[in-house]
């Protein structure tokens, strides 16, 4: 089955609500039918990936990002 062919595959059971939970597993999986790499396992993810562990991003939203908002939202906008 060639690529693109396996992209509209996925799209084809969501064409009624009992195959949406198909579709999206299906969805879920193009990407590592198109690079043809191994599928990364949900409950051992790839460091390499240079993301933050959750508890490290939450408390960077609670400390820096929450309190920062406000001053994005209110200053000046750039003139074009």
């Amino acid at each position: 089955m060639s690529h693109p062919a396996v992209v509209n595959v996925a799209w084809v059971p969501g064409a009624t609500i009992v195959g949406l939970p198909v579709r999206l597993t299906l969805i879920d999986l193009v990407p590592t039918v198109l690079s043809l790499k191994e599928p990364r396992s949900p409950s051992a993810p790839d460091r390499s990936s240079g993301q933050r562990s959750p508890a490290v991003r939450g408390l960077y939203f609670v400390l820096v990002a929450w309190r920062l908002t406000p001053l994005w939202a209110v200053s000046p906008c750039p003139s074009r």
